[in-house]
């Protein structure tokens, strides 16, 4: 079935009353949920990972912790978010994610999002607890990974970190397949349009990886592997931006001004059909 996206009318009076806060009353954007992709390197290889991260070039694997803070200062300074993720590939395999931790604001809501197969230093163990962030598992429910994800819990039980496990969109472990590698292009704008406005992540899921804002976790990488070039429509660059004014008018405009993003032709969105989770590519 094909669905019309959220009215017009309804996206502007939205962003009218955003403007209003931020120039009548003075108020920072909000922003309610930002995900910070610190590197695509990651402990496993999976056939289906929605963001592909087993095909992200050498270059992306994992990203300058001082330029990430950075970034996040920048977007900090003009907007107030409920809640950061962080997460790559696997986050806990990123050798700076202590000094990220510790240059971010303390009063600012973090989770980690983990695939749950590596127990991070005793150092950023004892930041997470310090902060009061959560750990996210990802909760594949295969044994191979069980007694990983045991281990894991049974020591944030015993830092006294707070943990959730994730059982992904569906809440039964199963994937949605997005598509591959090698996807081929949607023509049909219609098809495009619905694809993304029934997808949650698109809609939902604002993310910042190497200086670039995109709506979701998989737009901001899929480009460098699927090929095609980056929309700048369809982006915020933050390092072409140095004016505060310009860059939080920049961003209140992309914020709450959503569309289909060109990576949307290369992805299924919500549409894809269900798969097995973390079926691993063989070498």
């Amino acid at each position: 079935m094909i669905v019309e996206p959220i009215p017009y009318s309804t996206r502007f009076k939205n962003y009218i009353q955003e403007i209003k806060n931020i120039y009548v009353y003075k108020e920072k954007i909000h922003i309610p949920f930002l995900v910070v992709v610190v590197g695509q390197a990651c402990t496993l290889k999976c056939a289906d990972c929605a963001n592909l991260t087993p095909y992200a070039p050498t270059e992306s694997k994992s990203y300058d912790q001082n330029k990430i803070n950075k970034d996040l200062k920048k977007i900090l300074e003009v907007a107030e978010i409920d809640l950061i993720q962080i997460q790559g590939g696997e986050p806990f395999c990123y050798s700076s994610l202590d000094k990220l931790l510790k240059e971010l604001p303390t009063d600012q809501k973090i989770r980690i999002a983990t695939n749950g197969t590596l127990i991070p230093t005793e150092n950023v163990l004892n930041l997470l607890k310090e902060r009061k962030a959560e750990v996210r598992i990802s909760d594949y429910g295969l044994p191979q990974y069980v007694e990983k994800v045991k281990n894991l819990v049974e020591k944030l039980k015993q830092k006294e970190i707070i943990y959730s496990l994730y059982h992904f969109t569906m809440r039964d472990g199963s994937w949605i397949d997005f598509g591959g590698r090698y996807m081929l292009s949607e023509k049909n704008k219609r098809i495009v349009d619905d694809r993304y406005w029934t997808c949650s992540f698109g809609r939902n899921c604002l993310t910042l990886e190497d200086s670039i804002l995109g709506y979701c976790s998989r737009s901001t990488i899929a480009p460098k592997i699927q090929g095609y070039k980056y929309r700048r429509s369809d982006y915020l660059m933050l390092d072409k931006i140095q004016n505060k004014n310009i860059f939080r008018w920049n961003l209140v405009n992309y914020t709450y001004k959503k569309h289909p993003m060109k990576c949307c032709r290369y992805c299924h969105g919500m549409k894809g059909k269900m798969v097995k989770p973390a079926i691993q590519l063989q070498d």
